[in-house]
């Protein structure tokens, strides 16, 4: 199975991100989270990930965020 690794600009709350780019090997993210950082010249938290899932769950969910059935 062919995963592709992305490289994520996490604004704010690890549940608000961006996708900057794509790419085929770890190390190839990692060279264009290099490049990303020189071009931003910012502290912005630039990960590589496979699953977005994980920065989803580190935080409680919002209080009445659940839903309502009547």
């Amino acid at each position: 199975m062919l995963k592709t690794w992305l490289l994520v600009a996490w604004v704010g709350t690890n549940s608000n991100f961006m996708i900057v780019h794509e790419s085929f090997t770890y190390e190839n993210c990692i060279e264009e989270r290099k490049a990303w950082q020189l071009i931003l010249k910012r502290e912005i938290k630039l990960e590589c990930v496979q699953d977005l899932k994980e920065g989803r769950s580190l935080y409680p969910k919002r209080f009445g965020s659940q839903g309502l059935v009547k």
